[in-house]
């Protein structure tokens, strides 16, 4: 290991690799936008407001998971991004309900997700 989680990086490798990081989670975080808007047909303005909202949300979550909050968050660079596990449910919600369907479809859902995070890491504890 070259660095360790509080070391201070060279400017010049801190630059240089955050260009790549950045670069490397942009085209996760675009592309389910991009197949839902394309799936549904969806207007350029549309498209434009789900890329955005994916690089929003995003931004915040891996703010949130660098930063830490208490017990939430691991403090290392872990990017939140768009997930191709939620792309079929996505697409038949904008089959049904547009785009308001599915932005208040993953509002609804995330918090479940957040719930169930907590069984995971007593259940991986518990297979040691």
């Amino acid at each position: 290991m070259l660095y360790r989680l509080r070391d201070q990086l060279p400017i010049q490798t801190a630059l240089v690799v955050s260009l790549q990081h950045v670069l490397a989670m942009f085209v996760g975080v675009i592309s389910v936008p991009l197949l839902v808007a394309k799936e549904l047909k969806l207007p350029p303005s549309d498209t434009a407001y789900l890329i955005s909202m994916g690089l929003f949300a995003s931004g915040l979550g891996t703010l949130v998971q660098v930063r830490g909050f208490g017990w939430f968050g691991s403090r290392l660079l872990a990017v939140q991004g768009t997930s191709f596990a939620f792309l079929t449910p996505l697409i038949q919600a904008g089959r049904e309900g547009g785009v308001a369907l599915m932005i208040g479809m993953s509002i609804v859902c995330a918090p479940n997700e957040l719930i169930l995070a907590q069984f995971l890491v007593r259940l991986g504890y518990s297979l040691r």
